[in-house]
C-alpha cells in the first residue's frame, strides 16, 4: 500500500496556491490538437461518469474551471473534488472513477450554502429557476423522493435517467446531480 505524506499549509497560503495553479490536460504524447472549449456542456459532464480521475476529459474540464479543487475524503475510499465558487462537486468511487457530479444554485441550503451558482449548462434543459412542476414536466414522475413525512420532498430521484434534483423549502431547485443510470431490472 502506498501512503502519501500531506503537507499542512496555513489557510491563506493554500488559498493562494489554489487560485493561481491551473490544471492542464495530460499530453500522453498525442499530437492532435483539440479546439479550446470555454464552456462545460451537460454532455461533457455526463461523458465523464465512470471515467478515471486523471482522464483527459476530466482534466480538460478542470482546465476550463481554472482552479484547483478542494479535496474532501469520506470515511471510506470515496472522495470528492469541490469547486465552491463554481458550485460544482465531482465525487469519485473506490477505483478513482467518477460516480456523480453535483451542481449547486448558490441558494442557502445549509451545508451547501458556501457554494456559488454553477455557471454552465444543466442536464436535460433544467434551470435553477424551474419549479417542481417544471421538473416533472421535463423529467416525468420521479422514481423515488427523499424528504420528511408530511413535507414536500426535498429531492426527486430519477434512477433510470441517472439524475436527482434537490429543492429548498421554498421549492426552488438548489442542486442537480448526475450519476450512472440504473438498469431497469423489473
Amino acid at each position: 500500500m502506498i501512503r502519501h505524506r500531506c503537507i499542512q499549509l496555513p489557510m491563506a497560503m493554500l488559498a493562494l496556491l489554489i487560485s493561481f495553479t491551473p490544471i492542464l490536460p495530460q499530453d500522453h504524447g498525442k499530437t492532435e490538437e483539440k479546439p479550446q472549449v470555454k464552456m462545460i456542456s451537460a454532455a461533457m459532464l455526463r461523458n465523464v461518469i465512470g471515467q478515471d480521475h486523471r482522464s483527459d476529459d476530466l482534466m480538460r474540464i478542470r482546465s476550463i474551471l481554472g482552479l484547483l479543487p478542494l479535496a474532501a475524503y469520506d470515511q471510506g475510499a470515496v472522495y470528492s473534488n469541490l469547486w465552491f465558487a463554481k458550485g460544482l462537486v465531482i465525487t469519485f468511487g473506490e477505483k478513482n472513477e467518477v460516480v456523480s457530479i453535483s451542481r449547486f444554485s448558490g441558494e442557502n441550503i445549509g451545508a451547501g450554502s458556501a457554494f456559488g451558482t454553477y455557471p454552465y449548462e444543466l442536464p436535460e434543459k433544467l434551470m435553477f429557476d424551474d419549479s417542481r412542476e417544471d421538473i416533472k414536466k421535463k423529467l416525468g414522475k420521479p422514481t423515488r423522493t427523499v424528504g420528511s413525512p408530511g413535507d414536500l420532498p426535498t429531492v426527486y430521484i430519477y434512477d433510470l435517467k441517472g439524475i436527482s434534483v434537490g429543492f429548498s423549502p421554498e421549492s426552488k431547485v438548489t442542486s442537480v446531480r448526475i450519476f450512472a443510470p440504473k438498469k431497469n431490472e423489473e
